[in-house]
């Protein structure tokens, strides 16, 4: 199969050259984490998008009187790295590539700037629903803490042994809307590092829309519709897994593939 042409791995970490995403940005209204808080959607429907990294400042100037930005310390943009968790035979990879409607993500979670730590089960419910557990802790150590093995032994029923398969590091914007319930997370500058293998998607950006129930009426959603982009199927651990383990069986991912190919070929939608 073929996939679209890497860029060499970088840092994944903020990039100096983002003056003009930095000055877009400076145009919308700041808010905290305890603003953001109060829309954090734990139980929600996730739609995600894929846009041109040219696209951007367009996309954010045009909403820009519609939603606020996370801001902290100064920060508009941050950079996150995740390690995920997978079984040794790498069933939750298998259960995303055979479309298995009820299925687990688990990672760990940095926000590098804010030196904070968070262990996360993710499940993917029926349709696009989607329901987040989270556990604060204190460092990216991969040796699971008690609490967190009981989560997923407990909560989520999981028996098997997991091992860290996958880590990956972006830059994120975060947005919450104004005047309704919906926040949007804008990643850019995507890494994925496995085994020594390193590929970067520096041509595209995921715009994830997380609501309370599916809404094609919000200001991002008409923006993005504008420009004939419509929702994309992207999760970073299953693509990141397949872009740097080439072996793995990955044929349900080729219209994945294919989309990020006409990026790269300049035809971004």
């Amino acid at each position: 199969m073929t996939h679209p042409t890497p860029t060499l791995a970088g840092s994944g970490l903020v990039s100096d050259n983002n003056s003009g995403l930095q000055s877009v940005l400076r145009t919308f209204l700041p808010i905290t984490l305890r603003d953001l808080d109060a829309v954090s959607l734990q139980n929600r429907v996730d739609t995600k998008f894929l846009i041109p990294s040219s696209a951007l400042p367009d996309v954010l100037g045009r909403i820009q009187q519609d939603y606020g930005v996370l801001e902290i310390g100064k920060n508009r943009i941050f950079p996150y790295v995740s390690c995920y968790f997978d079984t040794p035979d790498l069933q939750f990879y298998h259960h995303h590539h055979n479309g298995r409607p009820n299925r687990l993500k688990i990672r760990l979670r940095q926000y590098v700037l804010s030196d904070l730590f968070y262990f996360e089960v993710k499940q993917k419910r029926f349709s696009t629903r989607t329901e987040k557990i989270r556990l604060k802790r204190e460092d990216l150590s991969t040796k699971l803490k008690r609490a967190e093995e009981a989560l997923i032994q407990d909560t989520f029923s999981l028996n098997h042994e997991i091992h860290p398969q996958l880590t990956t590091r972006f830059d994120r914007i975060t947005l919450a809307g104004s005047q309704h319930e919906e926040r949007v997370t804008i990643d850019t500058g995507l890494l994925f590092l496995r085994n020594g293998a390193s590929v970067q998607l520096s041509e595209i950006v995921i715009v994830e829309v997380k609501q309370p129930r599916n809404n094609l009426h919000t200001p991002i959603r008409q923006v993005l519709r504008q420009l004939s982009a419509s929702p994309k199927s992207f999760s970073k651990y299953a693509i990141g897994m397949a872009l740097t383990t080439p072996t793995l069986r990955q044929n349900a991912f080729k219209p994945v593939f294919l989309n990020l190919k006409r990026f790269y070929d300049g035809r971004a939608f």
